[in-house]
């Protein structure tokens, strides 16, 4: 399947797509995946690799990965790691 413009593909119910190697998804700029739940399973490894920053938020409970540190911050308390060793910051 080629197209120049937009494609969509939709369903009621059910999509499912299997290969017995491998698939791949590629975007220019924004690749997305929305729903109630997402799971990914990995048998072996999940490895996932950004050239700028990684963001994983539950609720107000954040943790920002960038080459040179990694923030994590709850509520108030915000923990930073990085080349000064590891410092913790309460917000009163």
């Amino acid at each position: 399947m080629f197209s120049k413009k937009d494609t969509n593909i939709e369903t009621n119910e059910y999509f499912k797509a299997e290969a017995d190697d491998s698939i791949s998804f590629k975007a220019q700029n924004d690749c997305s995946f929305t729903a109630d739940f997402v799971n990914t399973l990995a048998n072996k490894e999940n490895i996932v690799v950004a050239q700028k920053k990684i963001v994983s938020q539950v609720g107000d409970t954040i943790i920002e990965q960038t080459k040179d540190k990694v923030i994590i911050q709850v509520g108030k308390v915000q923990v930073i790691i990085d080349d000064k060793g590891l410092r913790v910051k309460r917000g009163d």
